[in-house]
């Protein structure tokens, strides 16, 4: 086992922990999950960032793992009405050693969603990026043309 790390803040850097945020880590497939005498399933790991956004997760590399597996990355946050919200940031190789999660997706494979979090919607947003509405409703939208 290995600790992972990251930073997760909104576009201006700020916490989110006012918004009860949980990070969500989960083997990207079951068949993948077997290393030495044991058996993993694809029960999600949460953690919960520090004040300033920081966050680690202890879990296996991907490397021990029988069939490489990657994991995927996801995001709930309680909007402003009470209801959770939840993103696929997306997937990364879980390196021996541990280290910061944007270190591991390789060149090719990463892909992380790129967000903006505004009451209007953007003028110029990106296609893949993702706008989250901050308002009541929790909604996401996603450009894909």
């Amino acid at each position: 086992m290995a600790i992972y790390t990251g930073r997760l803040t909104d576009p201006a850097w700020r916490s989110l922990q006012s918004r009860s945020v949980e990070v969500i880590i989960t083997l990207e497939k079951f068949t993948g999950g077997i290393s030495e005498d044991r058996l993993f399933a694809t029960r999600e790991v949460r953690t919960t960032p520090d004040a300033d956004g920081f966050f680690s997760v202890d879990i296996v590399s991907s490397e021990a793992l029988r069939g490489s597996p990657w994991y995927r990355i996801a995001v709930t946050w309680l909007d402003s009405a009470g209801s959770y919200s939840r993103v696929d940031l997306g997937r990364f190789f879980a390196r021996s050693g541990g280290g910061p999660i944007s270190d591991m997706g390789g060149e090719v494979n990463w892909a992380p969603a790129q967000a903006v979090w505004q009451e209007e919607v953007p003028e110029d947003l990106p296609l893949g990026w993702l706008w989250f509405q901050d308002n009541d409703q929790g909604i996401v939208y996603r450009r894909v043309e």
